[in-house]
Formats: C-alpha cells, structure tokens, sequence
C-alpha cells in the first residue's frame, strides 16, 4: 500500500471511498485469466515526482524489477487495485480492466531479465486542495504463447478408398474426421471438393468432423474427392481419395424378335412334324 500525502499541508482526514476510472479505452483486459505475480517474483517501489497545481495531478514513478533468477516473457500489466479516496481518480491509464480497473503495460510480448526494471508514470486526479490517500498495486502476466505453427490432421472416413458407389447411393454422405494439437479446428474453414471443383453441400461441421451430404449427385467414373479444412491459427490440411461413381441406370428400348419359320398361319404335315423353328431378334 502505497501512502500519499503531496502537499505540505498538513491534511489529518483519510478519506475512504471508490477507484473511479477515467478512461475512454475500447477494450478491456479479464486479469482473472491472466497470472498474477508474486512479490518474489517481481517487485514494485513507488517515488513521487511532484504535484502539477495547474491540472491538479499528483505524479508518481513505478519502477517494477524481476527480484527472480528467471525471466519473465509475456505481456506484464500493473493496475491500480484500489484508492482510499473518492476525490482521486487515475488519470492516464494505458487500458482497462473488465473490471474496471486502470491498467498500465509495463512491457508488451517482451522479455525482463533477471535483475532489469521497467518503469511507469501515474498520474493521479485530484481536487485543487489534495486529500491524503493511500493506493495498492498487483502485476499480472499474460505469458508469451508459443506460435501454433502444427497443421491439422484429417481424414475421409466414409467412403472408403477406391469404394464403388451405386448409382442408387449417389449422391453419398461423406464422413470427415479432423483434429487439432494446438489452436484447435476452425470449423468455418472446412471445404469439399469433387475432381477440383467446389461441392455444395449441406454440413455439419464441429471442432471434431463434418457430415457432407451433396446437392447433387457425383459425375460418373473416377471422383477425386478432396477435404480441406484449417485450424484457429491459420495452418492447413487437405486429404484425398478416389472412388468410382457408376452410370446411372438408363431403360432401353426392348429388344425386336421374330419367328421366321415356320410362317404364321402355316400348315405343317405329319412328315414336316416337328419342323425346325427358327428365329430372329
């Protein structure tokens, strides 16, 4: 807890009220998913450097020193915790909490060696006459993510390879089963593709697969059937079988026949009998 007292007046009330935030920043940072960081880790020591009496800001320097035998890689945020008075407000916050909370960017995705310091001004609004007032402090750490730079894997379930589809089976529900190490799938990205060409389709798509069942039937012959899909970082993967689509069924005109011999209406004798029959088609 850091104590004020910026003037030499001597100001005997402590006030005690709410951090009010004055801050027009457009987003806002969940420190509940950042790490917090420990005093054994690093350490933060105030000096005061003057009070403007022209904007009424009292001026104070935040030094922030990694006291580990480890760096500290990432983004590191300092936020104003709480102010005992409701008169003083932070004036220049370099972002915002979800909370609330006026946050400073002590360092952005870099690296504080053992031993180094960053530092940081903050400026405190209050009124023409300063009230005395106390202030806490807390670092968090949003750790520095290794790149995902591992493509997905992926994979044509059903049909199989080489599997002969039915024209009474055309157009086939195709099974598509992906997976991700790192960022995780994407499933926006998943795209089908017949022999080059785009298929629509109605998809399920989830994080695990997708279902495609075409709108329309697949040419006859050999279908090379592609599966694209991509992950939240930006890396690919496509996968490829054939299969063969037969022709549809189509119903031909029947076949001609005819009796040659013996002639319609002939007249066979006993000697003639049985005759031979022949016949054409």
């Amino acid at each position: 807890m850091m104590h004020v007292r910026p003037c030499r007046q001597s100001i005997v009330a402590l006030l005690a009220g709410a951090l009010l935030v004055q801050s027009s920043l457009a987003r806002a940072v969940d420190l509940s998913l950042l790490t917090p960081v420990p005093d054994t880790q690093a350490s933060t020591s105030f000096a005061y450097a003057g009070f403007n009496r022209v904007t009424s800001q009292i001026s104070y320097r935040a030094t922030i020193t990694n006291v580990s035998p480890s760096h500290i890689d990432g983004t590191l945020y300092l936020s104003v915790d709480s102010i005992s008075s409701s008169q003083v407000t932070v004036a220049n916050p370099a972002d915002t909490s979800s909370t609330g909370l006026p946050l400073f960017v002590v360092m952005e995705d870099a690296t504080l060696a053992p031993g180094e310091s960053r530092t940081e001004t903050i400026l405190f609004q209050t009124p023409s006459r300063p009230p005395r007032f106390t202030f806490d402090t807390s670092l968090h750490l949003q750790p520095t993510v290794a790149p995902d730079l591992t493509p997905p894997t992926i994979d044509i379930v059903s049909p199989a390879d080489g599997a002969i589809i039915p024209d009474a089976a055309n157009p086939p529900t195709i099974q598509v089963s992906f997976d991700d190490v790192g960022s995780g799938i994407d499933p926006a990205s998943f795209s089908l593709t017949a022999n080059g060409a785009d298929i629509p389709c109605i998809v399920n798509a989830t994080s695990t697969g997708a279902d495609c069942t075409p709108a329309a039937k697949l040419p006859p012959g050999t279908v090379t059937l592609t599966a694209f899909v991509a992950d939240l970082a930006g890396n690919s993967a496509s996968t490829t079988i054939q299969v063969e689509v037969e022709p549809p069924f189509v119903d031909l005109p029947p076949p001609t026949i005819d009796i040659v011999s013996p002639a319609d209406g002939a007249i066979i004798p006993d000697a003639a009998n049985p005759p031979t029959i022949q016949v054409s088609f």
